[in-house]
């Protein structure tokens, strides 16, 4: 009996330091929240694990118009950094900025990269916020959010630009394999929910066509619906995009009318829970999101 007490002695003794030192470590992560999906996922990748990163905008939530709730307020306000995308994507941000305690550093991830404007619709002259769409442009607000990182924590700098570093090099991978891939294609138009592709149809010589402008909850009136019919029979349109979080419900009227059929073009402003469960992430949707192109754009 007493060899038994010694043995559980003898473990409690042991794990009781190393449940100490992991608290202590876990009360040490730099604490950031990040505006919505892909701000969170670009900090958490450089971040790592000396960080700790809350998603403000919920699962299956539009940042568009999403609003912050007091929970969420209390969490920016503990928080060490708050990024943003800018842009004017977050409705709430320049209320809040004012308010915010010296103790939050704030990392506007658009910081020194060129805005493009619309150039059409509703929304013609609005900057476009959709930046991280464009795998190049991503990889400019991630070495933003790696300077915000390294300026609350100078003490990580190192891991943080290895963090950093192998996360660029998926990026531009990615970037690689989109340049390939769509370089061979036969068409260069395509229809999608919402215009939330500028940058990217940029990047790679497309043309988009938005449904909706710049947000993804404009209702197209009568005469752009039929408009939009008329450019796709004009470019002999056979898909037609719509993505996760918005109602699929124009774009499979268009569909139907030309008849095309239907394919997710996500732009990445959320997950949603399902997605989340299945372990899906940024890259793996954004492989997705070509694989679907390809076949709209018919590229061998």
């Amino acid at each position: 009996m007493r060899d038994l007490l010694a043995l559980i002695l003898l473990v409690v003794l042991t794990v009781l330091p190393l449940t100490g030192r992991g608290a202590s470590a876990a009360a040490d992560r730099v604490v950031v929240a990040a505006s919505f999906y892909p701000m969170y996922e670009f900090a958490r990748q450089v971040g790592g694990d000396r960080s700790r990163v809350r998603d403000l905008t919920p699962a299956g939530a539009e940042p568009h118009d999403y609003e912050l709730t007091p929970k969420d307020i209390i969490a920016i306000n503990a928080s060490k950094v708050l990024i943003y995308n800018g842009v004017g994507l977050e409705p709430w941000v320049q209320k809040l900025l004012p308010q915010l305690p010296r103790t939050v550093l704030v990392v506007n991830a658009a910081q020194g990269i060129r805005i493009v404007t619309a150039i059409s619709g509703g929304d013609q002259g609005k900057p476009d916020p959709h930046i991280w769409m464009d795998p190049v442009l991503a990889q400019k607000q991630v070495d933003n959010i790696l300077a915000g990182f390294i300026r609350v924590d100078p003490q990580g700098q190192v891991v943080y630009e290895a963090n950093a570093a192998k996360f660029k090099q998926e990026l531009t991978a990615l970037h690689e394999r989109f340049q390939r891939a769509l370089s061979t294609c036969r068409k260069k138009t395509f229809i999608t929910n919402h215009a939330a592709f500028g940058y990217f149809a940029a990047r790679y010589g497309l043309t988009q066509i938005g449904i909706a402008g710049l947000a993804p909850d404009a209702e197209p009136s009568a005469a752009k619906i039929r408009e939009l019919i008329r450019l796709a029979r004009q470019n002999d349109i056979r898909v037609i995009y719509y993505e996760s979080l918005v109602s699929p419900r124009v774009a499979a009227a268009i569909a139907r009318e030309v008849g095309a059929r239907t394919l997710v073009f996500d732009p990445l402003e959320g997950l949603t829970d399902e997605e989340l469960a299945q372990g899906k992430n940024y890259l793996s949707i954004m492989g997705q999101n070509l694989r679907n192109l390809m076949q709209g754009l018919d590229c061998p």
